[in-house]
């Protein structure tokens, strides 16, 4: 995860990144966009049509969570060109639930985030 003044720290999976005017030390923005991902990828299901077509690809999705970690918005940012593993980026986002509340430190009532999922066979 990155935030306005740090460096992407992205692992096979993807990133998550805080852009914008979030306010606070980039690192807490890192660390908790990395709690973010951490969620989302434990909710991450390869949908069984895609696995079947052997499709693979890259779903960006824009998310806002709030500070005490309720989803506040989600939406497709990037499509990976198939229909099925973006609808399972999007439920995963959702199944997740509640995420991480925001590292004190951190000024706003929300934070916007940019999170990439991979889905390899």
């Amino acid at each position: 995860a990155r935030g306005t003044g740090g460096g992407p720290a992205e692992g096979a999976a993807g990133s998550a990144a805080a852009p914008g005017p979030a306010t606070g030390d980039p690192a807490l923005i890192a660390r908790w966009g990395a709690g973010i991902r951490a969620a989302v990828e434990r909710h991450k299901r390869y949908p069984d049509a895609a696995r079947r077509a052997g499709s693979e690809g890259r779903v960006a999705l824009s998310l806002t969570v709030t500070r005490d970690g309720r989803l506040a918005a989600l939406a497709l940012a990037t499509s990976s060109g198939d229909p099925a593993l973006d609808a399972a980026a999007l439920d995963a986002v959702r199944r997740a639930g509640r995420f991480p509340a925001a590292p004190q430190g951190l000024e706003g009532m929300s934070f916007p985030f940019t999170l990439t999922l991979a889905f390899r066979r």
